[in-house]
């Protein structure tokens, strides 16, 4: 996200514990969501990625509120790992694909999607129902 951006995202810089995001999660989607009508029209592309749970349920939830009024189903891409930081290098493997060959959708390999299973969380295993495959 654009730091300026990334500025007027209330907790952006909060400790990602769980325990304490489920407190200020509606705030956060929230202030995701203003983001995304004021920055999604002006691109054409975009690819999210965020391991952190708190962020990812947050802003899963923005994309849903805000869908065709602000954005089309071919323009996001939503990259899914685990909500661990180890995972965070092949998230960004699977962005240098998309950045050459755009899918959108939410975005997995089948290497993260074994992660998923074994220690994804259940919001990540939902998403996975609907997760596309790729080969990086």
């Amino acid at each position: 996200m654009y730091p300026q951006e990334l500025n007027r995202v209330a907790y952006y810089n909060a400790p990602p514990y769980w325990k304490k995001a489920k407190q200020y999660l509606e705030d956060l989607t929230n202030d995701l969501t203003v983001a995304i009508k004021r920055l999604f029209p002006k691109y054409e592309k975009i690819i999210i990625l965020l391991n952190i749970k708190a962020y990812k349920k947050a802003m899963y939830k923005a994309l849903k509120e805000t869908y065709k009024k602000y954005w089309k189903q071919d323009q996001v891409a939503f990259i899914l790992i685990p909500s661990s930081p180890a995972w965070l290098k092949h998230g960004a493997i699977i962005v240098s694909k998309l950045i050459k060959d755009f899918v959108a959708g939410i975005i997995t390999t089948k290497k993260t999607k074994e992660g998923i299973l074994k220690m994804g969380s259940d919001f990540d295993k939902k998403l996975l129902q609907h997760a596309r495959i790729i080969d990086p």
